[in-house]
């Protein structure tokens, strides 16, 4: 089965990029004439879906370091040694 593809020439291609690669993506490729009578075929790439960055579960990483709550105290402490106090 034979997929019909609009042609466009070099011209239109260098004056209508945008509309080109557009029809390109909504036909599944156009076919690019030359003056001289040279054809080439435009094709869209095969390109992945973009997937959401999976980022670490930084709770569970601070739980597996330090099980239990720092008491407000110590964490005075902490704070007053590096202020330098």
């Amino acid at each position: 089965m034979s997929v019909i593809m609009s042609t466009v020439t070099v011209r239109e291609l260098h004056r209508n990029t945008a509309a080109v690669l557009e029809t390109c993506q909504r036909e599944g490729g156009v076919i690019v004439r030359h003056r001289d009578g040279r054809e080439f075929k435009l094709v869209p790439a095969e390109t992945a879906k973009p997937t959401k960055a999976e980022w670490p579960d930084f709770k569970a990483r601070a739980r597996r370091i330090c099980p239990e709550p720092i008491p407000a105290d110590i964490c005075a402490k902490v704070d007053k040694a590096i202020r330098g106090e």
